[in-house]
């Protein structure tokens, strides 16, 4: 009977968090929305240019990739606005992950030659997650997505800081005096509450996946196709930037 009544709290729950983020932040899901619909613009047109043609393996490698992470970013989407904050953490790993993996198969022919062909690639997980701020700023590489890569394997591993935060433990209350582990948390937990910052953050999955595939895909596009994909991804970078300031303004 518990198992039931938690499952019943846990319907219940999602449903107050989708009308939270459905009150709470339009703005963000609206944005979503046209990001979404960026990334399908470039996808499409790619596929269009290409149609009875033949693609290089590179460009072919990067639009499997995206049409995947396209469908990643729902998942997040749905997970967000039910509240399952711990698993959006789980996917954000992967989702990384497949926007380094696209841009280090641009920047290595050869092995975007062997991806394609289903053989195995000589890059770790860790070095494309550091290619990410290195392709978007220029950054000579370095290791400053270390950090973020080991918290978000935290999740994926069930570490205990990970387990911590989805079991709502602080650090103190971990442990007893003596130091002996505790384990008081209860069986089933519910989504958690309505993080309204989570869902403001949905926007930027696909608004990241537009911008490799703008770069990565640049030469493929005509001057016209140039200008206007470039223009959509400035202004809704400038909305998602501005998200906390825009739903200021709506709620005056």
């Amino acid at each position: 009977m518990r198992v039931v009544n938690c499952f019943k709290s846990c319907l219940e729950k999602e449903v107050q968090n989708e009308i939270s983020s459905a009150k709470e932040a339009q703005i963000a899901l609206e944005l979503y929305e046209d990001c979404i619909d960026l990334c399908s613009g470039i996808i499409n047109y790619m596929f269009k240019k290409y149609d009875r043609k033949i693609m290089s393996h590179t460009n072919s490698s990067i639009l499997l990739i995206a049409n995947h992470l396209l469908i990643s970013s729902q998942a997040i989407r749905v997970l967000t606005l039910k509240g399952y904050y711990y698993e959006v953490e789980v996917l954000s790993r992967s989702y990384a992950e497949g926007i380094g993996l696209s841009i280090f198969l641009f920047e290595n022919v050869e092995e975007a030659e062997k991806w394609y062909a289903g053989k195995k690639i000589d890059v770790t997980t860790i070095k494309l997650f550091n290619l990410i701020p290195k392709f978007f700023y220029s950054f000579e590489e370095t290791n400053e997505m270390n950090v973020l890569y080991g918290e978000l394997c935290n999740y994926v591993h069930h570490n205990l800081p990970a387990l911590s935060d989805f079991l709502r433990l602080s650090k103190s209350e971990r442990y007893v005096s003596d130091g002996e582990k505790m384990f008081g948390a209860p069986i089933c937990q519910t989504p958690f509450d309505f993080d309204k910052e989570y869902v403001n953050g949905l926007p930027c999955y696909p608004l990241l996946l537009s911008y490799v595939l703008m770069k990565t895909l640049y030469k493929e596009f005509n001057k016209k196709q140039k200008k206007a994909f470039m223009k959509q991804w400035v202004n809704l970078s400038r909305k998602w930037v501005n998200i906390d300031a825009q739903a200021e303004d709506q709620t005056r």
